[in-house]
């Protein structure tokens, strides 16, 4: 393998292994499981249509604990 493939591959094995510290799996009873990311301490990001209001939602954190403490829920997002 050429040392230019050697770094990409080693460029990408650190780019997910940042982005996995990052990532949460997100189950719902009805809809299954999506994932999500933490978006800053507290906050964590996922789709609005891997939800819904009347379902108990759990996240399953990168270190493996379990939350089920949801506060709020922001259906639409303004584009620059």
């Amino acid at each position: 393998m050429s040392a230019e493939l050697i770094e990409l591959s080693s460029a990408l094995a650190q780019i997910t292994e940042r982005a996995a510290r990052s990532t949460v799996a997100v189950h719902t009873e009805a809809r299954g499981s999506s994932s999500g990311v933490v978006w800053r301490p507290g906050v964590i990001v996922t789709a609005e249509h891997a939800l819904r209001r009347d379902e108990e939602i759990q996240v399953t954190l990168p270190d493996g604990r379990v939350s089920w403490d949801w506060v709020a829920r922001i259906r639409r997002c303004s584009s620059p």
